[in-house]
């Protein structure tokens, strides 16, 4: 049955949203703006650790190259080429030479750092096949491992000179000279470690940096964000409403466009400040007039309802349709009474006053009235649930509060045929601190477009629903709200074709102190 109940419950108030959100919060703009720009200076520093390292590379080939042109000059000469004219590297440098005149190799040697040693057929043959052109060319020599990398550069060139017979001589000469590029390649990798480190190293400075400048800045931003959060929290839909909060002048310039946004809420509360002043005013104007309309009706209609019962004794003497008439002035005087006691208790709700609070026992309350329900009642079926404690004490006005039970059985008896099954029900709900009120019934339900403002004053079910002749003001329900609201409590309406339930929760009494005697 109450899986096809759907709930309907007064709106709850809106969550709090003062609560600061972090820098790097997921979704903030200070997360975008940080993540931005620590991602554009990453880049910027590879870019730029990149660049510097391919310079430094370029530089270190130039040199390269440069000092392999000197060794083919220190060789073959400015004027022209001469066998054995070039100067032999040294220990401690590293590099290679080779020297082949006619295909006979006259030089070959191996500079390490600390020795000398020739090159085999392999790398000789890895080595002429460079362009012999003088243009420097990066090879792997063979057998080297990681120190096989060198700058190579290879020169042939035909020389002719004359012997001491007189004769011409005319033979073909080839030079080859290489550095090595091992010192090259740890330069450059210690420049690549270094870069990065730095890189990161900036990285991690320009996100501390442009926190706290995102921080400064956008401080002005979380004033706007606090000040329409301690509005939000306020409930500004009944009553007198009081909006004192208002963003610091200091983040009201209109020069930017945070102080523009903040002198925007706050012409914007003003606005809302005054319409809140104007219907406030208008409320209460209402208020004093139905409170005093109210109060002034009651005597004419005590008056009326006093004339037509004196007829009473005579109407079986006046004609029948004179006595019918009376009937019906003496019935509507009666119910126009009850209207008018209810426009003034709900007016005495709306301006706040104060109740005769004192310690009432709810299953007490709610066994008198399921019995004068019963009594008003009898072609429904009245059944009442009661905890097994003695009594469950509340903090309440003990009239208002059978008013308010009273309602809601009345309720559930002018508006379901006969036959109904009518439950109360009285719960202790100890985690909450509540005494639950339940009266449910088994008739036709809540049309749909009545259940989510049943608790609106004048408000009247349909004919379909309404099975008495005593008629609704559409009153009881707001009084059943108004006065548990005006208890600290809460009431709410599940209503679907199995039945409709309502259920009121009221703040237990606290319990009694007991006196020590000394």
């Amino acid at each position: 049955m109450m899986s096809e109940f759907e709930p309907v419950a007064p709106a709850a108030a809106p969550p709090s949203s003062a609560k600061r959100l972090h820098l790097l919060g997921p979704g903030t703009l200070s997360r975008q703006l940080i993540l931005r720009i620590a991602a554009l200076v990453a880049a910027m520093a590879l870019a730029m650790g990149y660049a510097g390292v391919l310079m430094l590379n370029r530089i270190y080939l130039d040199n390269l190259d440069a000092d392999l042109r000197t060794m083919h000059l220190d060789f073959f000469g400015e004027g022209g080429g001469h066998p054995g004219g070039g100067q032999p590297m040294g220990p401690g440098n590293s590099g290679l030479m080779v020297h082949i005149v006619d295909d006979t190799v006259t030089q070959n040697q191996l500079y390490g750092r600390s020795a000398i040693t020739p090159l085999s057929g392999r790398q000789l043959a890895v080595l002429r096949a460079v362009n012999p052109n003088g243009d420097a060319e990066t090879v792997d020599l063979p057998g080297l491992g990681d120190y096989g990398s060198f700058r190579v550069s290879r020169m042939v060139q035909t020389v002719t000179f004359q012997s001491g017979l007189g004769t011409y001589v005319e033979i073909t000469e080839e030079h080859i000279v290489g550095l090595s590029m091992t010192a090259m390649s740890s330069i450059t990798g210690d420049m690549f470690r270094y870069t990065a480190i730095i890189g990161i190293a900036t990285v991690i400075l320009a996100g501390i940096g442009v926190g706290f400048t995102v921080r400064h800045s956008l401080r002005g931003l979380n004033t706007l964000v606090d000040v329409a959060s301690q509005v939000a929290d306020k409930s500004l839909d009944r009553g007198e409403v009081e909006l004192a909060e208002r963003v610091p002048g200091t983040e009201t310039n209109p020069n930017n466009e945070v102080g523009r946004v903040g002198l925007a809420l706050n012409t914007m509360l003003d606005n809302v400040e005054e319409a809140l002043a104007a219907r406030q005013a208008s409320e209460s104007k209402v208020r004093r007039f139905v409170a005093d309309a109210s109060h002034e009706l009651r005597n004419p209609l005590a008056s009326i309802r006093g004339y037509a019962e004196l007829t009473r004794h005579d109407r079986d003497s006046l004609p029948t349709d004179t006595a019918f008439a009376f009937s019906r002035i003496e019935a509507e005087s009666e119910r126009m009474s009850k209207l008018v006691e209810e426009l003034l208790l709900l007016a005495r709700l709306d301006a706040g006053r104060e109740f005769n609070v004192h310690e009432v026992d709810v299953i007490e309350l709610v066994a008198n009235a399921v019995a004068d329900a019963q009594a008003a009642g009898p072609d429904h079926n009245w059944e009442i649930s009661l905890p097994d404690d003695a009594s469950v004490a509340v903090m309440a006005d003990e009239y208002q509060l059978h008013q308010v039970i009273a309602n809601l059985l009345s309720n559930a008896r002018k508006h379901t045929p006969a036959g109904t099954n009518v439950l109360t029900v009285v719960q202790v709900v100890e985690d909450a601190g509540c005494a639950l009120i339940e009266v449910s019934d088994d008739g036709p339900g809540i049309p749909d477009e009545l259940r989510g403002k049943v608790f609106e004053r004048f408000v009247r079910a349909d004919e379909a629903r309404t099975h008495d002749a005593e008629g609704s003001t559409g009153l009881g329900l707001s009084i059943v709200a108004a006065v548990i609201a005006a208890h600290g409590g809460r009431v709410w309406v599940e209503s679907g074709p199995a039945g409709t339930k309502f259920t009121a929760l009221l703040p237990l009494a606290p319990p009694a102190t007991e006196t020590v005697a000394h």
